[in-house]
């Protein structure tokens, strides 16, 4: 988030946590999608630019069945 903000950046896509984060550090959205393959619950993010806004969303790769 620190390189972000220096390069001017609001949002910043990490990984390599396998566990999903949405939040802010100095002043930077940070955002981390999780694992889609390892994990207890495996996740996906899908952002979302419009007109210098953002939106970030993390959904489980498999539906829970009734």
């Amino acid at each position: 988030a620190r390189y972000a903000r220096s390069e001017g950046a609001k949002v910043a896509l990490c990984g390599h946590t396998h566990h999903s984060y949405l939040g802010q550090k100095w002043g930077v959205g940070v955002c981390n999608p999780g694992s889609c393959g390892m994990g207890m619950i495996p996740t996906y993010g899908i952002l979302t630019l419009n007109r210098g806004n953002w939106d970030f969303r993390v959904y489980p790769v498999y539906e829970e069945e009734a």
